[in-house]
């Protein structure tokens, strides 16, 4: 994130990426990648009217934003569904002109409440990457445990960020020690706030089945970057892919 504004370091890639389409830099990427497709990736969307309840507030766009993203790229982009996108490249085949996929990741239930009415208005496919502890269970993620604690804590998003850097580096056991210490200093986390519910199994069906929304490999627990192997780690489904 060096390469950001300052007042732009802490945003979390959700809104890094709608910046990018609303400003039009999408487009400059375009002229300069040519051929080369792009995956927008997302997490989950937020009412404008309620509060976030969580320091990450960029990680659950306002859903009038994601509308305004939708539209733009229904206007100027071609939205195909990530197997496809992944299933051209590997053959060798070209993509077509200002290819797009749609990614959420986690499995929030804010993507079928907010983010399928508008994915179904404008036509677009997307693909949703399920932790399936987290839908199971309502078990927040660590990263949740660790930002909840903080937020009852009175913490900034700043120290938020800087926690979860660090929180990164560690390995698995000792990064599971450190968040559960969060929370006890915090005296537990309470309820869920809103942006935090996790879709249901049935809710995943219905959208599933309404064609636009596919779903990806899933995974029980979300990743953690390992410093032994450089790279994520996933169970469950043994998907290797990045927050």
């Amino acid at each position: 994130m060096k390469y950001l504004p300052r007042d732009l370091s802490t945003l979390g890639q959700t809104a890094k990426s709608a910046l990018l389409v609303l400003c039009g830099l999408a487009g400059f990427a375009r002229g300069h990648f040519a051929g080369q497709g792009c995956i927008l990736t997302f997490h989950g969307l937020r009412r404008a009217d309620s509060p976030p309840g969580v320091l990450d507030s960029g990680l659950h766009l306002p859903v009038d934003l994601f509308r305004q993203i939708c539209a733009r790229l229904a206007m100027r982009y071609h939205v195909m569904p990530l197997s496809e996108m992944a299933r051209k490249v590997s053959q060798g085949q070209s993509l077509p002109e200002h290819a797009v996929a749609l990614n959420f990741d986690d499995g929030y239930a804010s993507n079928y409440e907010l983010a399928w009415p508008v994915l179904k208005e404008f036509g677009l496919p997307a693909t949703i990457f399920l932790t399936t502890g987290f839908v199971d269970e309502g078990r927040p993620l660590w990263f949740h445990e660790a930002d909840l604690a903080m937020t009852c804590q009175g913490a900034s998003t700043r120290r938020l960020v800087r926690a979860l850097r660090r929180l990164k580096t560690l390995p698995e056991e000792q990064m599971r020690a450190e968040v559960a210490g969060l929370v006890s200093e915090a005296g537990g986390l309470g309820e869920l706030p809103e942006v935090l519910r996790p879709l249901t199994w049935q809710q995943a069906r219905e959208m599933q089945a309404g064609g636009l929304v596919g779903f990806g490999g899933p995974t029980h627990t979300h990743p953690h970057p390992s410093p032994r192997t450089g790279g994520w780690e996933r169970g469950g489904g043994g998907d290797k892919r990045g927050r």
